[in-house]
C-alpha cells in the first residue's frame, strides 16, 4: 500500500491560495505552534493510543516540515500541491 504525501499547508492550517501573505516568521511560529500541541498531544494519556501515535509521528515529520517550509521553491511546490 503507497502511503500519501501529508500537505504540509494543510496540516498547518495555511490557506494555500494565501501564499504571499505568510511571512517567513509567521510560518515558523504556526510551525513552533504545531509542534508543541503534537508533542502534549503525544505525551498526554487521556488521549486513545491512536491518537498518541499519531501525534508522535507528527512531531517526527516537524524537521522535514521547517526545511520544506523554510525553503522559498520547496514551500512554493507545496503551496501549489
Amino acid at each position: 500500500m503507497v502511503e500519501k504525501k501529508v500537505n504540509y499547508c494543510q496540516l498547518l492550517g495555511l490557506n494555500p491560495l494565501k501564499e504571499s501573505t505568510y511571512p517567513d516568521e509567521a510560518i515558523q511560529k504556526k510551525i513552533q505552534a504545531k509542534k508543541e500541541k503534537w508533542t502534549n498531544d503525544s505525551r498526554n494519556k487521556q488521549n486513545d493510543p491512536e491518537q498518541r501515535f499519531k501525534s508522535e509521528k507528527l512531531v517526527g515529520m516537524v524537521d522535514d516540515i521547517v526545511r520544506v517550509m523554510g525553503d522559498p521553491m520547496l514551500r512554493k511546490r507545496e503551496f501549489l500541491e
